[in-house]
């Protein structure tokens, strides 16, 4: 008898940033028989209110998320942090001013909100769509997220060659980082050891 599911979000779960109702259906069959379902998603917490409730889970005591790719576990129930690994500061902003200089668009993530530098269109029409809280940052400063908690940083890019370029480069500088790819879109860094995997141990 299985006990707990884990699941991904974006290009699993979801269709059009929602959960189809026969994926509803299947989950709260599922649930009724006391099997626990936990998203495990690269997405902030407050990223997924939605998508919680509408697999049965928001507000849930006994019911958990996985977000930030493992780096957050959260109870459902009170909102209560249960874990939380992100990226140093001096860690962030050395990544931070890497891609500076890279033609990516970068994206910060604290526990409360995504920054957003050399903004692409695209990516803030997503951003809307998946009801992010997030920020457009018309400088290139870091000082708007310093003294925050830092999850995780994504440079964006629609051309996979290139972003496997730079996650090659970036490899031998930043020993201390997990990086990962997502959404044919992303490079992701995290924590070394962070990923959905240590999560769900």
């Amino acid at each position: 008898m299985y006990k707990i599911f884990f699941s991904d979000l974006d290009e699993t779960l979801l269709v059009n940033h929602h959960v189809p109702s026969f994926n509803q259906e299947a989950i709260q069959k599922a649930r009724q028989k006391g099997v626990r379902f936990v998203v495990a998603t690269g997405r902030s917490y407050n990223m997924i209110q939605e998508i919680l409730e509408e697999i049965g889970t928001y507000d849930q005591v006994g019911e958990y998320s996985i977000c930030f790719n493992g780096g957050l576990i959260v109870e459902n129930g009170n909102h209560r942090i249960l874990h939380f690994q992100g990226l140093e500061e001096k860690l962030a902003q050395e990544l931070f001013e890497r891609g500076r200089y890279l033609d990516v668009c970068v994206l910060v993530f604290t526990l409360d909100c995504c920054y957003i530098y050399h903004p692409d269109k695209n990516e803030i029409e997503r951003k809307k769509a998946q009801k992010a809280p997030f920020q457009v940052m018309e400088e290139y400063d870091f000082s708007a997220v310093k003294g925050q908690k830092i999850a995780k940083i994504l440079f964006m890019r629609r051309d996979m060659d290139y972003l496997r370029d730079v996650k090659s480069a970036l490899e031998k500088d930043f020993t201390q980082v997990s990086f990962s790819f997502s959404s044919n879109r992303y490079i992701e860094m995290n924590a070394m050891g962070i990923n959905k995997g240590y999560g769900i141990s």
